[in-house]
């Protein structure tokens, strides 16, 4: 994973001016991080299963992908035993 890459998954859970010029215009944004063609392409494609695999977490691919977050903002993740879940 490169270092723009890094950045921008960074950005995309904080940045609510950047993320929103990404939902509106997501070529001018990443042109302007340095990211490998495959890196481009995780995000063009909104590739979730590709993000997790490079930044190691569903929950940090899922909030680079969904948009602007509030403080409130929370997960909820399924345990294996069934209906229960966990909230981060």
């Amino acid at each position: 994973m490169s270092n723009g890459f890094e950045s921008l998954v960074d950005s995309l859970q904080s940045d609510y001016r950047l993320i929103s010029k990404f939902l509106s215009n997501p070529q001018e944004i990443l042109n302007t991080y340095k990211l490998s063609e495959e890196e481009r392409d995780i995000f063009l494609n909104r590739d979730l299963d590709a993000l997790t695999s490079l930044t190691g977490s569903r929950m940090v691919a899922e909030g680079a992908l969904s948009g602007a977050h509030s403080s409130t903002c929370s997960c909820i993740v399924p345990l294996d035993s069934g209906n229960e879940g966990t909230k981060f």
